[in-house]
């Protein structure tokens, strides 16, 4: 069941585990704080499927709620073109554009400062990650 949130999106994942959390009659053993870290890890794993695609050939790429952006989330929080990834020498960038933020492992970029990334750190866009994290 829980292997079965993950083909679902963010939102559908979050009423499907408020529809297990109003029916723990059904007997099921569900972790709750891991379904919960998994959501919200979501776009970062999102982000780094994204990178994959674009690494090899150190292409940059941007990540927004619409318009041009190659990597997209249907979020209020995150901006129409909300960061930049791009590459110096072969090392990785991401650039904050946005209103809302972008953060790495929990720390607020500075916006329109390009910062360095490292393969797996955990990214969030437009809402800083919770304390559950």
């Amino acid at each position: 069941l829980v292997r079965g949130l993950s083909s679902l999106s963010i939102a559908d994942r979050s009423d499907a585990l408020d529809f297990l959390k109003q029916n723990r009659s059904l007997g099921l053993k569900i972790d709750h704080e891991k379904i919960k870290r998994d959501i919200e890890h979501e776009p970062s794993r999102q982000f780094w499927e994204t990178f994959g695609k674009f690494e090899a050939s150190c292409t940059s790429f941007t990540v927004g709620r619409g318009g041009p952006s190659e990597l997209v989330f249907l979020n209020f929080a995150v901006s129409r073109t909300h960061a930049k990834v791009h590459f110096e020498d072969g090392i990785p960038y991401i650039t904050d554009l946005s209103t809302n933020g972008t953060w790495v492992n929990g720390e607020k970029l500075v916006k329109g400062k390009a910062q360095p990334l490292i393969r797996d750190q955990l990214v969030s866009f437009g809402e800083g990650p919770s304390n559950n994290s």
